[in-house]
């Protein structure tokens, strides 16, 4: 379970260290969607599904949101668009 994030940048063709999430979460989907980065599904703590998702946008960092309408999912959800 980690919070650390790293992102490619294409112009530098390299990885950099981001800002850290505002949970530690494993098995996650991450997907860019315009200019946020949402992370969804996975476990906290090693064995709760999560029923949180955060959002990363630039220049206002990590956000958590609840979900719980959703319900909880598990971990190694696709993303599809």
């Amino acid at each position: 379970m980690v919070s650390s994030v790293e992102v490619f940048d294409p112009r530098k063709n390299s990885w950099i260290v981001s800002d850290e999430m505002k949970e530690d979460i494993g098995y996650a989907t991450a997907a860019v969607i315009g200019e946020s980065i949402f992370v969804i599904s996975g476990l906290k703590d090693g064995k709760l599904l999560t029923d949180t998702a955060e959002c990363y946008k630039e220049d206002q960092g990590w956000s958590v949101d609840n979900v719980k309408g959703v319900g909880k999912r598990c971990f190694f959800t696709a993303i599809s668009m």
